[in-house]
């Protein structure tokens, strides 16, 4: 699934179940309405909050990535392994 900018949060989630009933055991229970209600408003709040940072993204990422990309593709793309080296070693002193 892709969730682009016409994309509403609500559209991209399908529910699995009746929220009202869940099996438990091979029996069904009744859930409180207000649980369920909280649960999905609390999911739907932290997608929105992801939507919302993807939709951020810099189009200069984009731009530094096909460079990248390109580099690689021609084979031009150089790796220093040293330099590699130096910043594992930083972030793990």
């Amino acid at each position: 699934m892709t969730i682009g900018p016409i994309t509403t949060v609500a559209s991209a989630i399908s529910p699995d179940r009746n929220a009202s009933q869940i099996p438990e055991h091979g029996a069904r229970r009744s859930v409180d309405q207000t649980e369920v209600r909280a649960t999905l408003t609390s999911n739907i709040a932290s997608l929105s909050s992801l939507v919302a940072q993807a939709m951020q993204t810099p189009a200069t990422q984009h731009q530094r990535v096909d460079i990248l990309r390109a580099a690689i593709s021609s084979g031009s793309y150089a790796i220093n392994a040293g330099d590699i080296a130096t910043s594992i070693l930083r972030e793990l002193g």
